[in-house]
């Protein structure tokens, strides 16, 4: 189960940094985490950067060490996204040994790659989708937006889109925060959750449609992914029915 702890960096007794690798460390309060290595994105400043976080409620050590970053932020308060764990704890003879499992730990969680699908119409894309994909971009690796055709958005919502998939996948694209936007399927909206069998399925607030089934989709094909729904953002302004 995914969890996000949203806490101020503090100073550490800089054991990681003396053995090369520096460290965002937080206190924890929330105990109901189990001890060990996690795999994490963590936000700061706007950005979803990715990680592997520590986690020892008896040594009181809660290490973040954020990958390609080398900024000091004491002070400053960050999210960190806990999304898979690495390993439990273990121990160690000397630094050098500690030192060679922090980067098997790195090299694994780096490879373990974990795909996030969307899925939307975006008939003229306003910052309620904007806010939607940058939400879901935070729970995994590589964000994969899924554009409804033509056809399928006529057959739920009784009308045709006023831009066409073409338009619609280009004005995603424009957004800059997928790493993939792909144009559904004609006859299987499932289709590219059995290609990319995604570590998570972001759906919108009052999203419908084929989502009625997903569950069930997923139990079938024995696809150990989860669902979430991400919360609307100034929905009495920025959602679709209203703007079109």
């Amino acid at each position: 189960m995914i969890t996000i702890i949203e806490w101020i960096v503090v100073k550490g007794e800089k054991i990681s940094r003396n053995i090369g690798y520096r460290t965002a460390n937080i206190e924890l309060q929330d105990t109901s985490i189990e001890d060990g290595v996690y795999k994490v994105n963590i936000l700061y400043d706007g950005r979803v950067y990715h990680g592997v976080w520590s986690c020892s409620h008896k040594k009181e050590q809660f290490e973040t060490h954020i990958f390609d970053f080398n900024k000091k932020i004491y002070g400053e308060r960050i999210e960190v996204v806990i999304l898979k764990k690495v390993r439990d704890n273990m121990k160690f003879d000397d630094r050098d040994a500690v030192k060679k499992q922090i980067a098997k730990d790195i090299k694994k969680a780096k490879q373990d790659l974990l795909v996030v699908v969307t899925f939307g119409t975006f008939d003229g894309v306003h910052p309620g989708h904007e806010y939607y994909l940058s939400e879901a971009k935070k729970y995994g690796d590589r964000l994969i937006t899924i554009i409804g055709t033509d056809k399928n958005v006529a057959k739920i919502k009784g009308r045709p889109p006023k831009k066409s998939q073409f338009e619609r996948m280009s004005k995603v694209l424009q957004l800059g925060l997928s790493d993939g936007v792909i144009i559904g399927d004609e006859e299987d909206p499932f289709k590219f959750i059995g290609f990319y069998q995604p570590w998570v399925i972001a759906l919108g607030y009052d999203q419908a449609g084929f989502a009625e089934h997903l569950e069930e989709y997923l139990e079938h094909q024995k696809l150990d992914t989860q669902i979430l729904r991400i919360e609307p953002y100034k929905p009495e302004k920025y959602k679709s029915s209203l703007i079109n």
